[in-house]
């Protein structure tokens, strides 16, 4: 709630530097590793490359953290969570893609609202409905472009465009 409102008011401090893409992704899937173990889920990372974005690395290894997480949570056991990288232009675009539940296209234009669960509250997933509100809110003032495609059964891959150092 703080960053929400952080964000909103425009007092979200950011510290722009050029971190290495590849470290902090495999810092966060370090992290979450054990959880995805727990819930039978693999996550995977593709070659990232030696891209340098110019970001806040704290930021970004928020906004990682919670799609990867929700990629995790919403994956039944034996599917995969997958980051990948590439360049285009001046932007990397990093993906976190899911073999999860999937939304409908009704729910992605949803899902970014604060407390938005989409139904997910009837289920015994739990959850607040605040991460992707605050993915949003975090890449809106960074400047990251961002991009969800979804299918009901098929998954989720979420696209961040992040500016590139150089």
């Amino acid at each position: 709630l703080l960053d929400l409102s952080r964000v909103a008011s425009g007092e979200m401090t950011v510290d722009l530097a050029p971190p290495a893409l590849a470290p902090l992704v495999e810092a966060v899937v370090a992290l979450l590793a054990p959880g995805a173990a727990d819930a039978g889920v693999s996550v995977t990372v593709d070659e990232l490359g030696r891209h340098l974005a110019w970001t806040d690395a704290a930021r970004l290894e928020q906004v990682l953290i919670n799609l990867v997480s929700n990629g995790v949570k919403y994956t039944a056991s034996g599917g995969t969570v997958r980051l990948s990288a590439h360049r285009e232009g001046d932007r990397g675009v990093l993906q976190v893609a899911d073999t999860g539940i999937g939304m409908t296209p009704d729910q992605v234009g949803r899902a970014f609202t604060p407390f938005e669960r989409l139904g997910r509250e009837l289920t015994p997933i739990p959850g607040t409905g605040l991460g992707l509100a605050i993915v949003e809110s975090i890449t809106r003032s960074l400047g990251i472009g961002l991009a969800v495609d979804s299918a009901p059964g098929e998954g989720t891959t979420v696209r961040l465009a992040i500016p590139l150092s150089g």
